[in-house]
């Protein structure tokens, strides 16, 4: 599917082009976010159940030197503030990164309808006498459905998602590496057992 998107993107002009790197660096930095939001819930737990461990993190140790922190319960108003604020920010880059994605689905499926329409209304004469415009019309709404809504943004979706594992599995190998690389390789190998079956059972039917 990603080489697919891939040969798409080729075949965009360069307007659409700019558009996708932007949503793309859009996806990065939601990733990034995604990896704060969920890093940030640690120091915060260490913190409702021992204050003054929470206060050994190197970041919440110059926070408090900076807000001149000295009360324990002053500690968990604030990393609770920290943490909620960095959700409700990755919550909402999320939301942008679909808004950017579901727009540029949209507007790729109009310029592929624009492009196949005007070939198709560049054809001789009599090939409009022999064939039914309708036809024609309801099959090229289809295909260029099928595509845009389809593969370009099932595509999308699976980069941004790719972006988003590769956050949180950065975040668990810094926190427990040998945890991380364990979990990795059992997803690992069960997504490549679920791959192999499905490509078999596809290449079947």
């Amino acid at each position: 599917m990603l080489r697919i998107l891939r040969d798409l993107v080729q075949h965009l002009s360069r307007r659409r082009q700019k558009q996708f790197v932007v949503i793309l660096l859009a996806m990065l930095g939601s990733g990034a976010l995604e990896f704060v939001s969920v890093g940030s819930v640690f120091p915060f737990i260490a913190a409702l159940s021992d204050p003054d461990r929470a206060a050994a993190f190197p970041i919440i140790r110059q926070i408090v030197e900076i807000l001149d922190v000295s009360k324990p319960e002053s500690l968990i108003l604030l990393l609770a503030i920290g943490f909620a604020t960095t959700v409700v920010v990755s919550g909402l880059s999320r939301l942008f990164v679909q808004w950017l994605t579901i727009r540029f689905t949209v507007a790729i499926g109009a310029d592929l309808g624009h492009a196949v329409f005007d070939r198709a209304l560049s054809q001789p004469y009599r090939i409009h006498t022999s064939r039914n415009s309708s036809e024609v019309i309801s099959a090229t709404a289809k295909k260029v459905d099928a595509v845009a809504n389809g593969t370009i943004r099932d595509a999308q979706n699976l980069v941004y998602s790719g972006f988003l594992a590769s956050a949180i599995a950065a975040l668990i190998l810094v926190v427990q590496p040998l945890v991380g690389l364990i979990s990795m390789a059992i997803l690992g190998g069960i997504y490549l057992l679920i791959a192999i079956s499905v490509k078999s059972v596809l290449i079947v039917n």
